[in-house]
């Protein structure tokens, strides 16, 4: 399999769109933005904010700084991190996700008839459960694992001291 690699070791942003290759992209103070990467991508960046949207399998991190990361269309596989920032996920689980923030804000939109293993997880943060199908959650509640539909791909979601959103 073929392997693209990005980088820009100071400050600058990249842009990667339809690559046929798994790409490998790094950043120091800079955004990365990838679409139609069906290979998948592996994007890092100290602080910037990350935004992938129709890939395969992949991995995204925030490694420092308050960087965002936005993810819609995952086809496979997927694990995100991030220290300060907010992660979002909108797709449907093909394989399993791993997706964890420090501080920031953690939601998940699933379709309405997926099948998936949910396991979230905090700290001290607060976890929300915005979906009919799935119990409300009290409000000191750090933990949840719930059968989506009787269950399926794993989704594993943690933070620190942030809060993490399902809907």
């Amino acid at each position: 399999m073929s392997r693209r690699r990005c980088g820009s070791r100071g400050s600058g942003s990249l842009d990667l769109q339809v690559i046929g290759g798994r790409v490998s992209a790094k950043s120091g103070l800079g955004n990365i933005t990838g679409q139609r990467l069906p290979r998948g991508i592996s994007a890092e960046t100290a602080t910037g904010d990350i935004t992938l949207m129709e890939i395969g399998a992949s991995e995204a991190t925030v490694n420092s700084g308050t960087g965002r990361i936005e993810v819609e269309g995952a086809r496979e596989s997927l694990v995100s991190s991030t220290k300060g920032g907010d992660l979002h996920v909108r797709a449907v689980p093909h394989s399993g996700w791993k997706l964890t923030s420090e501080s920031g804000t953690i939601r998940v939109e699933l379709p309405e008839k997926v099948d998936s293993d949910l396991v979230v997880s905090s700290e001290s943060g607060q976890i929300q459960c915005e979906r009919d199908d799935l119990p409300k959650l009290s409000a000191d509640a750090h933990q949840t694992l719930q059968r989506i539909h009787g269950g399926g791909n794993k989704i594993e979601v943690h933070t620190m001291t942030g809060r993490i959103v399902i809907r």
